[in-house]
């Protein structure tokens, strides 16, 4: 068994904010187009590779990547907030 450390960089409510501002945009987007675009082609088409790209980023495991041992941690640290100098 292994130790792993997960970095969390942001807060519950942080995170569902994004979240759902990223969501209601997404939703929104097609929307907005059909109404004051005209609804383009294009423009679904940009929506539609918006959504994809989300779609996978979340799949993609980025969560992974915050996955660290003990040590990991510790280099990670110094690198990013090397202590202050007197």
């Amino acid at each position: 068994m292994s130790n792993k450390v997960i970095l969390i960089r942001e807060g519950v409510l942080s995170s569902w904010a994004k979240d759902c501002f990223t969501l209601g945009m997404l939703v929104a987007l097609p929307i907005i187009n059909h109404r004051f675009a005209g609804g383009s082609g294009w423009i679904y088409f940009c929506i539609a590779m918006s959504w994809l790209m989300i779609v996978f980023s979340r799949a993609s495991g980025i969560r992974k990547k915050a996955e660290m041992s003990p040590m990991e941690v510790r280099r990670w640290l110094a690198d990013n907030y090397p202590e202050p100098r007197p």
